[in-house]
């Protein structure tokens, strides 16, 4: 009998299958290499922007203000001195499109008073405990969000998601001004201290202001602050009780209210009652409230302003849960608070408003 010498060969199934497989190996591959190199993107932006964060504040320490411009790829040196801070300011690594980043370069911007600066970044997934998505880069940290708008005049912006001092039962003391003007909100009485929230709102933090009668309220105060009228005053909150409270006050009692009432909110600053507007209560919107005397209006969202007289008194400064003598408080969760020194104009508010909604998706 013979037997054949020859070797047996794969069948043509037999060769289709074993190429799969090895089609497959290289996809799982290629995918996972690729999101190495995603990753090391996102921990190089992180790297770039507390390198140029440090640069910057070694800018300050010498020349007292913050850099008019800092531009990628160039280098960042003193105004007053040849003293060189950066000898290349980094880039945006390449695909800057990872995710659900736009394909843009790092962006920076100086606040008119020099104290104070924002960066635009974007990271493409969770990072060193940064969630995916835009960020805003400032003096104080990080922001979780885009940058608001460029506008002139932003006398305070309080932000839950950084910037706040709290204790071990996420109780507040203190909430840091994000603007540049120190305008920060603080209480040092830790049964007046606000309660931080996390993942309220479109996975953003709020502070929760109890709404207690007098002694008992929950608020938060900044030192007094030149802040007249024409002002304008956004924010992201929920009202959680429909019943009479201060939301906001100046420094001192009735000097820049929006007022929480059985029948929605109103703002005042001497004239009571002229305006009004209907809120649900227990979800969250975007009040715009325009302190301007005869002029002075209250828009939820991206609705209809309803028009008339707040009255024509000065702020000095900002209450946030109670009124400025510590008593008809109000039971809100804020997220987010910016004031303008002037009457924004329409184009202006739409900016805030766009800002607003695209981080907190409210309507």
């Amino acid at each position: 009998m013979k037997f054949s010498t020859r070797p047996k060969l794969f069948t043509l199934i037999e060769l289709l299958i074993v190429i799969s497989i090895i089609g497959v190996i290289i996809s799982i591959s290629f995918v996972s290499f690729s999101n190495v190199r995603q990753k090391g993107r996102d921990t190089k932006r992180i790297a770039d922007i507390k390198l140029i964060q440090k640069s910057l504040e070694d800018y300050y320490r010498d020349e007292g203000l913050y850099p008019d411009t800092l531009t990628p790829g160039q280098s960042l040196t003193g105004s007053s001195s040849n003293a060189i801070y950066m000898q290349i300011i980094p880039q945006n690594p390449t695909p800057r499109n990872d995710g659900v980043c736009p394909d843009s370069e790092y962006s920076y911007q100086s606040f008119a008073t020099g104290t104070n600066y924002k960066i635009n970044f974007c990271l493409s997934e969770t990072t060193a405990q940064l969630s995916a998505g835009e960020k805003c880069a400032t003096a104080v940290g990080i922001n979780d969000g885009a940058c608001p708008p460029p506008l002139a005049g932003l006398k305070l912006w309080l932000n839950a998601g950084v910037g706040i001092t709290k204790d071990g039962s996420d109780l507040v003391s203190q909430w840091n001004d994000q603007s540049g003007n120190s305008n920060n909100a603080v209480q040092a009485t830790g049964e007046n201290q606000p309660l931080w929230l996390d993942n309220q709102l479109n996975g953003q933090p709020t502070l929760r202001f109890d709404g207690q009668p007098y002694v008992h309220s929950d608020f938060l105060r900044t030192a007094p602050f030149t802040l007249v009228q024409p002002e304008t005053i956004f924010m992201a909150f929920n009202m959680k009780q429909n019943v009479n409270g201060y939301i906001t006050d100046g420094n001192t009692l009735n000097t820049m209210i929006l007022y929480e009432n059985t029948g929605g909110i109103d703002p005042y600053a001497g004239a009571h009652g002229a305006i009004n507007y209907d809120v649900p209560v227990d979800s969250f919107f975007i009040i715009t409230g325009h302190f301007s005397g005869v002029d002075s209006y209250i828009q939820v969202n991206n609705g209809t302003p309803v028009i008339g007289d707040a009255g024509t008194s000065n702020a000095g400064g900002f209450t946030i849960g109670a009124s400025g003598d510590n008593g008809y408080a109000a039971k809100v969760d804020v997220a987010e608070i910016l004031i303008y020194d002037h009457s924004v104009t329409d184009s202006e508010k739409n900016q805030v408003l766009s800002y607003l909604n695209s981080k907190y998706s409210i309507y």
